[in-house]
C-alpha cells in the first residue's frame, strides 16, 4: 500500500510537470516518456538501484534537458557510493537549473566529500547573488570560503549579511571563531561585545565575552561581564566560579572560596565538568598539605556533586576517595558502588570498592564482589587477594591460600600488591597451623615490602600467635596503625599482640577500636576480644563473643571447646 501511494504521488508529480511544458494534450513521446519516469522511479522505491539507473539514463538519452531525471541518477549514485558518476549527474543537472537550491546542496556536498570547498564556495557565491534575501545560503558562502582558506572573504560576507539584516548569532559567533584562528583576538572580543549588546538578555553571549577578556589576561574586563551575567542570571556557573575564584586569588583565602561555591554545586542543570574541574586541584593541594579542614569542605562539595548528577560516575569516584582519605570506609563504599554501576570497565574504581568493603568489615560483599572481578579480569591479581582475604576474615583458610597463591605470580610486577598477598597468604598459613610456611611467607613479605600496614601487621599477629619475638610485634603492630588508622585488621593485631604480652586492659581497648571500625564482622577479632575479657574476668561476656565468632564463620576445634566447657582454652 505504501509503495502504491508512492507512486501515485509520483505520477501526480510527473503528470505536473509534464503539464507544465505542453500546456495542449501531451504528444505520444511525452507520455512514453511520462510513463518511463514512473517505472524508474518504482525500480528506486524497490531498491532495484542498477535498474533504476538504466531506465533514469534512457530518458535523459530522449530528454537531455531533463533536470529530474539527472538529479535522481545522483541520488542512485550516492546510494551506491559511486560519487564520482554522482558527480557528472548533479553538474548536468545545475547546468540545466542553477537556480534550484536542492540541486546546489546536494552538489556542494559532493564536492565537500571531495574536498573541493572553493568550487563549492563559487556555486553558493552565484546563488546568493540571484537570492540576496535569502540568509540561509549566506551561512553556506561562509562555510565553504572558510573551509577553503578565505577567511577575509568568509568575513565579508557575513558583513553584508548584517547590513542587510542586522546582528544574528549565528554569523557574529561565526566571525568571531574566524578572528579567534587568525589570532586578531580585539576583532574576536568586538565581534562578541555587538552581539552581547544586541542580545542583552542572553547571558550566554556576555559570558563569551567575559570568558575571552579572562583568557586573554584582560580580569578587569572580565569581572564586568560577569557582572552582568550574573544581573541576567544569578546561578550562571562560570560567572559564580570566576567570582568564587576572587577570594583565591585576590585575597588568597580557599576556605571562603569553598563556601561560595557551595550553592552553585548543588544545582543539576549546572555543568559537573567544570564543578569537577574546579575543586581537583584544591583536592590535591588540602591532601599534600594535610589541611582536614578544607578536606572536610571538599567533601561537602563533592557529595553536593554527587547528589545533583548521581548519574556522572567520576562524581561518586571523587566523593568515594575523598571519603576513603578521611577514613569514611561504609560510605566511601557506597560511592563506589555507584561509581562501578555507571563505569563497569575501570579495574582501579573496583579495586577501591573492595578495599572500602575491607576497611568496613562488610566481609560477605567484598566476598560476592571479589569473585565477580576474577571472572571479569581473570588475568588480574586483584580479584584473587581480595577474593583471599575475604576468606581469610571467614576464617576459610585453605580457600584463602588457594586464591593467594595464584595472586602471588599474578602480581610479580607489582611489589605492594605482591607483598600484601604474601601477608594474607602467611596468614592464613598461620591459620591452618603451619608454621612453618607461614614463618617463610611472612620473611618473603618483609623482603618485597617491609613498611606496608598490612604486612607489618600480618607478621606481628603471626608473631603474637606463636609468643615470639613479642616486643618486635608491638613495634610492627604499632607502626602498621599509625600508618593506616581506623583500620580493624592492623588494630587487631596490635590488641593481640598487647593481649599475648599480659596487658589485657589495652589489649581491651584496641579490640574495642577495631570492633568500630568494621571488627564486629571478623571471627578472629570476635574470638581474640572474647579470650581478653575472659582474662579481664568477664567470663559472660566472653562467652558471648566467642558464640558470636562463631555465628561469623569461626569453626575451630578450640573455639567450640571454649563456648563448650565456657573456659579459656589455654595455648
Amino acid at each position: 500500500m505504501r509503495v502504491y501511494l508512492i507512486l501515485c504521488c509520483l505520477l501526480s508529480f510527473v503528470t505536473q510537470n509534464f503539464a507544465q511544458k505542453s500546456p495542449d494534450r501531451p504528444s505520444e513521446d511525452e507520455v512514453l516518456l511520462e510513463k518511463a519516469f514512473i517505472e524508474a522511479s518504482r525500480e528506486k522505491i524497490l531498491g532495484n538501484y542498477q535498474e533504476a539507473i538504466s531506465r533514469y539514463e534512457l530518458i535523459v538519452k530522449q530528454d537531455n534537458n531533463n533536470d529530474v531525471a539527472y538529479y535522481e541518477l545522483t541520488r542512485l549514485y550516492i546510494l551506491l557510493e559511486q560519487y564520482d558518476q554522482a558527480i557528472i549527474q548533479i553538474e548536468r543537472a545545475v547546468e540545466l537549473k542553477n537556480s534550484e537550491e536542492q540541486y546546489i546542496q546536494l552538489y556542494a556536498s559532493l564536492l565537500e566529500k571531495q574536498g573541493n570547498y572553493k568550487k563549492a564556495a563559487d556555486i553558493f557565491n552565484t546563488l546568493v547573488e540571484a537570492n540576496p534575501q535569502k540568509e540561509s545560503l549566506y551561512y553556506d558562502l561562509s562555510y565553504f570560503l572558510t573551509k577553503s582558506g578565505e577567511l577575509d572573504q568568509a568575513i565579508k560576507v557575513y558583513t553584508t549579511l548584517e547590513k542587510r539584516i542586522g546582528i544574528r548569532p549565528k554569523a557574529s559567533i561565526d566571525k568571531h571563531k574566524i578572528y579567534v584562528n587568525q589570532g586578531k583576538y580585539k576583532k574576536a572580543i568586538y565581534e562578541l561585545e555587538k552581539l552581547a549588546t544586541a542580545y542583552p538578555k542572553e547571558a550566554e553571549y556576555s559570558a563569551a565575552v567575559a570568558k575571552l577578556h579572562e583568557q586573554t589576561g584582560r580580569l578587569d574586563k572580565a569581572r564586568t561581564w560577569y557582572d552582568k551575567v550574573l544581573e541576567i542570571s544569578p546561578n550562571h556557573p562560570e560567572a559564580n566560579i570566576f567570582m568564587a575564584d576572587i577570594f583565591l586569588v585576590e585575597q588568597k583565602d580557599t576556605m571562603q572560596y569553598l563556601k561560595a561555591l557551595s550553592s552553585l554545586f548543588s544545582a543539576p542543570e549546572q555543568s559537573v565538568d567544570k564543578k569537577l574541574d574546579a575543586i581537583r586541584p584544591l583536592i590535591q593541594s588540602a591532601e599534600e598539605s594535610n589541611n582536614e579542614q578544607q578536606l572536610y569542605l571538599l567533601t561537602q562539595l563533592a557529595q553536593k556533586i554527587s547528589v545533583a548528577h548521581s548519574n556522572n560516575n567520576e562524581a561518586h569516584l571523587m566523593y568515594g576517595k575523598l571519603l576513603f582519605r578521611q577514613h569514611q570506609y561504609t560510605a566511601a563504599a557506597q560511592a563506589f558502588n555507584k561509581s562501578t554501576a555507571l563505569e563497569k570497565n575501570n579495574i582501579a574504581t573496583w579495586e577501591l570498592l573492595l578495599e572500602a568493603y575491607l576497611y568496613s568489615g562488610q566481609t560477605n560483599a567484598l566476598l560476592k564482589t571479589s569473585k565477580n572481578i576474577m571472572e571479569m579480569y581473570p588475568n588480574h591479581a586483584v580479584g584473587y587477594y581480595f577474593y583471599a582475604m575475604a576468606n581469610y576474615r571467614k576464617a576459610e583458610y585453605k580457600t584463602s591460600i588457594d586464591a593467594a597463591k595464584d595472586a602471588v605470580f599474578m602480581a610479580a610486577s607489582i611489589p605492594e600488591l605482591q607483598g600484601k598477598i604474601y601477608s594474607i597468604l602467611g596468614r592464613s598459613y598461620n591459620g591452618i597451623g603451619n608454621q612453618t610456611a607461614a614463618e617463610k611467607t611472612f620473611k618473603d613479605a618483609m623482603a618485597v615490602l617491609a613498611d606496608n600496614p598490612d604486612v607489618l601487621s600480618g607478621y606481628a599477629h603471626y608473631l603474637a600467635n606463636q609468643k615470639l619475638r613479642l616486643d618486635d610485634a608491638s613495634k610492627m603492630a604499632k607502626k602498621a596503625v599509625n600508618l593506616l588508622p581506623n583500620n580493624a585488621t592492623h588494630q587487631t593485631a596490635y590488641a593481640w599482640v598487647l593481649h599475648q604480652k599480659g596487658n589485657y586492659e589495652d589489649a581491651k581497648k584496641w579490640f574495642e577500636k577495631a570492633l568500630k571500625n568494621g571488627g564486629n564482622e571478623y571471627p578472629e577479632t570476635l574470638e581474640k576480644y572474647g579470650d581478653t575479657l575472659y582474662q579481664l574476668k568477664d567470663a559472660e561476656n566472653a562467652l558471648a563473643y566467642w558464640k558470636l565468632a562463631r555465628t561469623k564463620g569461626a569453626t575451630s576445634a578450640s573455639l567450640n571447646k571454649k563456648i563448650t566447657t565456657k573456659q579459656l582454652d589455654p595455648r
